[in-house]
């Protein structure tokens, strides 16, 4: 049996039970106990649904991937246009950024 067809047989059984529940003069105790034997005896067809539907969905890109923690903080390129910041960490790099700068120009 294919996946549609499952799901239609199920999503058919599910309509019948809640029409049977809407029906019944006696909702509480009938129709809870059809609906659970029900469910019960098609236990199996909604596994096998379940397990198609799985092996089917497509995997996303990013799950063959791992996050890469980097060794070096990244900075902007041109830190002057990236905005304003009085952290103590943007500081820092201004610092490196005007030696490396210094040591170009004595080159």
């Amino acid at each position: 049996m294919d996946i549609k067809t499952l799901r239609e047989c199920l999503n058919g059984i599910k309509k019948v039970l809640e029409t049977q529940k809407a029906c019944d003069p006696n909702p509480p105790a009938r129709s809870s106990k059809v609906a659970h034997d029900v469910e019960k005896s098609v236990s199996i067809y909604q596994e096998i649904y379940d397990e198609k539907t799985r092996k089917t969905k497509q995997s996303s890109i990013y799950s063959f991937f791992k996050p890469v923690k980097h060794a070096v903080p990244v900075t902007p390129a041109n830190p002057a246009t990236a905005g304003s910041s009085t952290s103590a960490s943007n500081s820092a790099y201004d610092d490196i950024l005007s030696l490396s700068a210094h040591s170009v120009e004595n080159e």
